[in-house]
């Protein structure tokens, strides 16, 4: 692993740069605009679980807001049990 000036001193790279100046360098070499495409690595199989249980319990308590909201708009008192 070298630092960007390091791998410049060794011939590693020719230019030093970010995104923009790597997009304007392909651009120019290839004389037409050109176009990024960014991937992204698929959930693992507990991040796609978290997210499941995530939304199902946001309807849960979207469901529960939505009674008790109605109940008041409707003058009644919302009921607890415990």
């Amino acid at each position: 692993v070298y630092l960007g000036v390091e791998a410049q001193q060794l011939g590693l790279v020719d230019e030093l740069g970010g995104m923009d100046e790597a997009l304007a360098y392909i651009e120019k070499q290839i004389g037409q605009k050109a176009e990024t495409v960014t991937y992204s690595a698929p959930p693992t199989f507990l991040q796609a679980l978290a997210g499941a249980v995530s939304q199902q319990s946001f309807h849960v308590g979207e469901g529960i807001g939505s009674a008790l909201f109605n109940q008041r708009v409707q003058g009644t008192t919302p009921q607890v049990f415990t």
